[in-house]
C-alpha cells in the first residue's frame, strides 16, 4: 500500500501529519509513505522515520499585484510541476491532504486520477484550501465537531470527526520529573508562555509587564517560548528579578512543559489546543487575529466549556493578562475550576481515529 500525505508549511499542518504517520507505521509496518512538504516550513529539517520526504517549492499567494505576489503566482505554478512528477513517480494508492494552497495540486490530482482522498481540517473553521478541496475529497476529517456548520451540505456528509492527532511523545509525564527536566521546585506556581512556532511579540511584551505586578505577590516560575527574535533580553529580565525561568526559542520536548506547568498563557492554534485538552492544562488564551479567524473559534471551543479564559490581543494594552494571571497564582481553586471542565472533552485517539478513516478508502 502506498500512502501520500502533503502538508502546509506550518507547525498546525505538519505536526498533525507526522502523528498520523507514527499511527500508519504501528498499524501498517509494510506500508510505504511519502510525505511532501514544502521547503521553506516552519520546523526547518523534519524528522520523519520510516517514510520517504519530498519537497515542493511554494510560497503564498495574496489578493495584490505586488513583485512579491506576482513571483509566489510564478512559484505556485513550480510546485504544480513538482507535484505531478512526485505523484507520478510514486504512484499512490491513498492521499491525505493537511490543509494549505500547498496541498491543491496534489489533492486535485488524485481527484482528476480517480485515486481515493482524504483531507484533515486542524482549526474549527475551515481553512480556505481544505473549504475548496472538500467537493473533491472522499473523506472529510475534522478535529472539531464544529467545523461542519462552517462546510456546504453536500461536503457535510463526508465529515467524519477525529480530533487532531498528536505525536506519540506527547503524553503526560509525572510532574516531579518534569519539574526536574527544567531544575524547577515543587509547590510554586509554574506558568508555561508559548507564542506558536515562530512565538509572539506581543505575548513576550505584555507577559512579562504582567510579571512586574505579581512577582512580589506570588512566588513564581517560567518556562518561556519566545521564538527565534528577544532571547537574551527576555533571559535577562528573568535574571534581573531573580525568578526561576527557562527560556526556549523552541522546544521540542513540549510534554515536560505541559506535565510541568500549572497555567498555559498562549496563541490558540490547532495543535496547541489539542495539546491543552490532552494534558488538561487551563489557559490563558490570546488568539493571532491576523489568522481569518481561525485562533478566535478555535479558543472559543475551550471558553465555551469553561476550560480556559480568552483575551483579544486589543486587551492587552488594559492590563487584562495580568488581571487574569494574578486571580489565578492567588487563587488555586481557579485553576481547579478550569481542569475540571476538561471532563467535557472526550479522551484523544485522534491518531486512531484518522488512521482508521484513511485506511477504509484503500479498502472500498
Amino acid at each position: 500500500m502506498k500512502i501520500l500525505i502533503v502538508t502546509g508549511a506550518s507547525g498546525g499542518h505538519i505536526f498533525p501529519a507526522l502523528a498520523l504517520i507514527e499511527s500508519l507505521k504501528e498499524t501498517n509496518s509494510e506500508a510505504q509513505i511519502t510525505l511532501v512538504l514544502p521547503k521553506k516550513n516552519a520546523l526547518g529539517t523534519v524528522d520523519c522515520r520510516g517514510c520517504r520526504l519530498r519537497y515542493i517549492s511554494y510560497s503564498s499567494l495574496k489578493l495584490s499585484l505586488d513583485f512579491k505576489n506576482i513571483r509566489a503566482i510564478f512559484e505556485f505554478f513550480k510546485t504544480c510541476l513538482e507535484s505531478i512528477f512526485i505523484f507520478f513517480e510514486f504512484k499512490p494508492d491513498i492521499v491525505a491532504g493537511f490543509g494549505s494552497l500547498a496541498s491543491l495540486p496534489i489533492m486535485i490530482l488524485s481527484w482528476g486520477l480517480e485515486v481515493k482522498s482524504l483531507i484533515h481540517e486542524q482549526n474549527v473553521l475551515c481553512g480556505r484550501a481544505n473549504r475548496f478541496l472538500a467537493r473533491f475529497a472522499d473523506k472529510i476529517a475534522v478535529s472539531f465537531a464544529e467545523t461542519g456548520k462552517y462546510l456546504l451540505a453536500a461536503d457535510r456528509k463526508k465529515v467524519t470527526v477525529t480530533g487532531n492527532p498528536l505525536r506519540i511523545q506527547m503524553k503526560r509525564l509525572d510532574k516531579k520529573d518534569a519539574l526536574d527536566f527544567f531544575g524547577f521546585k515543587q509547590g510554586i506556581f509554574t506558568v508555561l508562555v508559548a507564542g506558536g512556532s515562530q512565538g509572539s511579540y506581543s505575548i513576550n511584551e505584555y507577559f512579562l509587564k504582567a510579571v512586574l505586578e505579581i512577582r512580589d505577590r506570588s512566588p513564581l516560575q517560567v518556562i518561556h517560548i519566545c521564538g527565534k527574535k528577544g532571547r537574551q533580553m527576555i533571559e535577562d529580565f528573568y535574571r534581573g528579578l531573580d525568578i526561576s525561568a527557562r527560556v526556549y526559542d523552541f522546544l521540542g520536548e513540549m510534554q515536560y512543559a505541559y506535565s510541568a506547568a500549572e497555567l498555559i498563557v498562549s496563541r490558540c492554534g490547532a495543535t496547541t489546543i489539542a495539546e491543552i485538552v490532552s494534558f488538561r492544562l487551563p489557559a490563558l488564551l490570546i488568539p493571532y487575529p491576523y489568522a481569518y479567524r481561525h485562533q478566535w473559534h478555535n479558543a472559543r471551543v475551550l471558553e465555551d466549556k469553561g476550560a480556559a479564559i480568552v483575551i483579544p490581543e486589543e486587551r492587552l494594552k488594559q492590563g487584562d493578562l495580568a488581571k487574569e494571571l494574578k486571580k489565578y497564582a492567588d487563587d488555586p481553586s481557579r485553576l481547579k475550576a478550569l481542569g475540571l471542565a476538561f471532563d467535557a472533552f472526550r479522551a484523544p485517539e485522534a491518531g486512531r481515529l484518522l488512521c482508521d478513516e484513511l485506511l477504509s478508502l484503500y479498502q472500498a
